[in-house]
């Protein structure tokens, strides 16, 4: 799998993205199937803590 990268080369936050459609809703998906790791802050959840602004395990 891989990850987009921001502009200043960090993996991308779901944290900051909007379920839309076509690839991005794609990636969205990619990136919280199976889930690891939620967001303190805002609640969601990612397989990788990378994609979280404030991480915690499951």
């Amino acid at each position: 799998m891989s990850e987009r990268k921001s502009s200043k080369d960090q993996p991308t936050k779901i944290c900051e993205m909007t379920p839309s459609s076509g690839s991005e809703s794609n990636e969205l998906k990619s990136l919280i199937k199976d889930p690891a790791y939620f967001c303190k802050n805002c609640g969601r959840s990612a397989a990788s803590e990378e994609n979280l602004c404030q991480p915690e395990r499951l």
